[in-house]
């Protein structure tokens, strides 16, 4: 199905599933941030399958994916085409705040920010494990930028992103069986 408004997911260790995958389950269109997953730490909150495409994001900050307070896995989830550049704003992908984290078997891809100024995942004060994932072809400033946090990176293709790899501040980045190349102004930082 297609759905076209914030979903918001507050203090409920949910699953959203898509049983025909990122193709079948598509979130399209929206101007602001698609899903919302805030405050849920008893269990944990899966996203799995779901396709994010052609969203233009207009409002500032947050992202098409917002995470935070959160334990949360995202499985099987592709971001594609999406335009975070239309104005001034900063735009991320993916934000991911103060959460235990992990994302599996994802693709984001062809998204189109402000070089300067977007990210493809923004992570703060959190810990997680990124594995099986493919960023490739974004116009973006980091594919991946973690701030105060504990990041580990295995079997990722990271490459040929506008700007650069991955950069790390007051964290700790592991990498292992991953490949980061092809990026206008370097891989890890």
């Amino acid at each position: 199905g297609r759905y076209q408004e914030t979903i918001e997911i507050i203090e409920k260790a949910i699953t959203i599933k898509s049983p025909g995958g990122p193709t079948r389950c598509i979130i399209e269109g929206v101007s602001e941030t698609a899903i919302t997953v805030s405050s849920v730490r008893q269990g944990h909150c899966l996203l799995d399958g779901i396709g994010f495409r052609n969203n233009t994001i207009t409002t500032e900050g947050n992202g098409l994916v917002k995470l935070e307070y959160s334990n949360v896995h995202l499985r099987n989830c592709q971001f594609k085409d999406n335009d975070l550049s239309v104005n001034e704003y900063i735009h991320h992908i993916m934000t991911i705040y103060i959460c235990d984290f992990l994302i599996s078997d994802c693709v984001i891809s062809n998204n189109k920010g402000r070089q300067s100024l977007s990210q493809g995942i923004r992570i703060t004060s959190s810990s997680g494990l990124i594995e099986n994932t493919i960023l490739s072809s974004n116009t973006c400033d980091f594919s991946i930028s973690g701030i105060s946090s504990t990041i580990e990176l295995d079997m990722c293709h990271i490459s040929a992103n506008s700007s650069r790899g991955v950069y790390t501040s007051n964290s700790n980045l592991q990498v292992t069986r991953s490949e980061i190349s092809g990026h206008l102004d370097g891989g890890v930082y």
